[in-house]
């Protein structure tokens, strides 16, 4: 052989084993790729791990009564508790309350939405419906009063004349839709008949926590508060958040309603682990959420 024909035959092995090189490369990549779609998503650090989704969760805190009964403190401490984890939060007072916000509310994003709203038993027309603080007028939403989408609403004799949003309203005229949202109804009758609830979760909501009846608005406001202290700061699920508020707080002492939630299979939901199912919250800022304490 000459040495022209050996040098030739070097470049070949050469480009053979580059070849082979480049091969195992690519393979090596994809099997590491394929093993971090796989794996579990703790095994991995947020400082290792970027991630195109937000690292917080949405939540809104709706406070129709305020107007009426100033809520000793809930709101503030529901808005310390919410963002020292991280969840960006949107604070509703009674002037924003009105038909057209709760037409916008399922499609503004929130992940979880406390309402300190009036809820009530109404007639064949309005039956169990959320109240805004927008003053009823006969001549305003005919259509839908026709329809049976608002109606007029008081919390008692000597109260202001409301318009109330319905079941059905939510059902069809909010815009948009829940996505997975926890919803928190600190009203009475949020769970009677079931039909409030059905049609939140109609609508998108993944569970609706509320009241069986009458509740009395100093003891819905002590739940609520104890009841998020669980959900929120001990990551507790909302069945054993709803179990922990009836047994330190208790049914309504004048009614008996309980606190509760539906549907019933969703009792196992916790706040990371719902997030984390969404891909909101990251393994570390779950675990964060596990083992801070709420110091507010």
């Amino acid at each position: 052989m000459s040495g022209r024909d050996r040098d030739r035959g070097k470049r070949a092995k050469r480009r053979i084993r580059w070849s082979e090189i480049v091969g195992y490369s690519a393979i090596l990549l994809l099997i590491i790729i394929i093993a971090y779609l796989a794996a579990p998503e703790y095994q991995f650090s947020t400082s290792n791990v970027q991630t195109s989704a937000p690292q917080v969760k949405r939540a809104a805190v709706i406070d129709q009564l305020s107007a009426i009964k100033p809520s000793s403190g809930l709101i503030q401490s529901a808005y310390s508790m919410l963002t020292s984890r991280g969840i960006s939060t949107d604070i509703f007072l009674p002037g924003d309350i009105t038909v057209d916000f709760y037409a916008s509310l399922a499609s503004r994003g929130y992940d979880l939405i406390i309402l300190r709203v009036h809820t009530g038993l109404g007639n064949a027309q309005a039956p169990i419906g959320l109240f805004t603080n927008e003053p009823y007028d006969p001549n305003r939403y005919v259509l839908e009063q026709g329809d049976g989408l608002v109606g007029s609403a008081q919390a008692d004799s000597g109260g202001p004349v409301v318009f109330a949003v319905t079941p059905k309203f939510i059902r069809e005229k909010m815009q948009g839709q829940f996505q997975g949202t926890i919803i928190v109804l600190g009203g009475c009758y949020g769970l009677h008949g079931g039909d409030l609830a059905d049609a939140f979760v109609s609508k998108g909501a993944r569970v609706v926590v509320g009241w069986s009846g009458l509740v009395d608005l100093d003891h819905t406001d002590a739940a609520l508060s104890a009841f998020m202290k669980d959900f929120i700061q001990q990551n507790m699920t909302i069945r054993n958040s709803v179990d922990a508020t009836m047994t330190v707080v208790g049914p309504d002492p004048n009614s008996g309603s309980a606190l509760s939630y539906y549907p019933s299979d969703q009792g196992d939901v916790t706040l990371a682990l719902y997030a984390a199912q969404h891909g909101i919250l990251t393994a570390a800022t779950s675990q964060e959420l596990r083992s801070k304490p709420f110091d507010a």
